[in-house]
């Protein structure tokens, strides 16, 4: 163990009580007991990797650890030019995240999780293995509680080699719910640096048994999961017009109107194409990362400098319950929280932001010049030729 100690990654299930202000655990579901290696045969855990597509190979270690499964090029040779290759060979010139290790603590990295009421079954996104699992919910510890399918890596549990393997270091993987595709599961696949240089949003259906559905069809011995290739999947490869590549975070989102919301997390820009892969509309996230500024750039205008990421975004539409009763007219200035409410811009100082997001009491011009604009000026500006 390179960092002395390896993490787990947990499934918890709350009751909150609202009257007392806390909450009580009624479920828990553990990946440590669920695993499997072919190592030590003293340990409870020995068996046949191959043979048990059902459990996590505790020694399923990619070389380099999670930052090396999202850039190949840090795993070159020559280690002293490891930094300088993986910037210059993948273009990777903001994302320079240092080499893992192989076998680190964070050997899963588990960033998302969905639930399947229908099914009463959980989905789990494990990042550094590049795959996701399904489990039952209220399972336990024992075989009950194994995992009950698997998809994009069958490398984990040696069914395939990286020819075979569909997702890389992905994001936002979730159950699709009322909206067009309801049930399959929709995914954010990064890509990775050098090989696989692009990221893609992709729909799976699940291989369910149609006597049993909450079953799921086996795969054959030594065979991947189903199903072979996605049912839907947008994003150009690279090199091609209006491809896209987001090294980590990103999200993505099934829409009721069938269209696809797509979130580039490290650029930070939202975009939302139809089925056929037509984009009909686009945001530039204008607000800052950086503590020396909020909000720099107008829609239509290029940003200059700094960190705009995004982890995730959802669209609501206007029926949608959490907005009964509130107002949903088009503002000119972006919310600001109150403690931010006095910066240095170039030009001047802002001071004076109201609560409610509305435009500064006293502000200079560069502040005025900065702001977004109206969403009827952003919809005239991209209708110009």
């Amino acid at each position: 163990m390179p960092d002395g100690e390896v993490w787990d990654n947990l499934v918890i299930e709350i009751q909150p009580n609202r009257r007392k202000g806390d909450a009580h655990m009624v479920w828990r579901w553990s990946f440590w007991d669920h695993l499997v290696q072919d190592y030590d045969q003293d340990a409870s855990s020995f068996g046949v990797v191959r043979d048990s597509p059902n459990k996590l190979d505790v020694n399923w270690c990619p070389p380099g650890g999670k930052m090396a499964c999202r850039n190949q090029s840090l795993i070159a040779s020559d280690g002293e030019k490891r930094g300088r290759d993986a910037r210059t060979t993948s273009g990777l010139s903001v994302y320079e995240g240092g080499l893992g290790q192989t076998g680190e603590k964070d050997w899963l990295h588990a960033n998302s999780i969905s639930y399947d009421e229908k099914n009463d079954q959980v989905l789990i996104n494990l990042n550094t293995s590049s795959e996701f699992v399904i489990i039952q919910r209220g399972s336990s510890g024992g075989a009950d509680g194994d995992i009950l399918y698997r998809w994009g890596n069958p490398q984990t549990y040696r069914a395939g080699s990286r020819m075979e393997q569909q997702l890389f270091v992905q994001h936002s993987t979730h159950f699709i719910k009322g909206a067009p595709g309801d049930g399959n599961v929709l995914v954010f696949n990064n890509g990775r640096a050098p090989d696989r240089q692009w990221s893609t949003v992709e729909e799976l259906v699940l291989p369910r048994k149609s006597s049993s559905p909450k079953e799921f069809e086996p795969p054959l011995k030594g065979q991947p999961f189903l199903p072979k290739e996605p049912i839907w999947s947008f994003g150009p490869r690279l090199g091609r017009r209006g491809s896209f590549f987001c090294t980590h975070i990103s999200s993505t989102q099934r829409l009721p109107n069938g269209n696809t919301l797509v979130v580039q997390g490290p650029q930070g820009i939202i975009f939302e194409v139809t089925s056929d892969g037509d984009e009909v509309w686009r945001y530039i996230n204008p607000v800052s990362n950086d503590a020396s500024v909020h909000s720099v750039t107008r829609q239509g205008d290029t940003r200059v400098g700094g960190r705009f990421s995004l982890f995730l975004s959802h669209k609501y539409v206007p029926e949608h319950p959490g907005l009964a009763g509130k107002t949903l007219s088009p503002g000119r200035y972006p919310s600001i929280p109150p403690l931010l409410a006095r910066r240095s811009l170039p030009g001047g100082t802002l001071t004076g932001l109201r609560r409610d997001g509305g435009p500064p009491s006293r502000a200079t011009r560069a502040w005025e010049e900065l702001q977004p604009l109206p969403l009827a000026q952003v919809r005239a500006r991209a209708s110009r030729p």
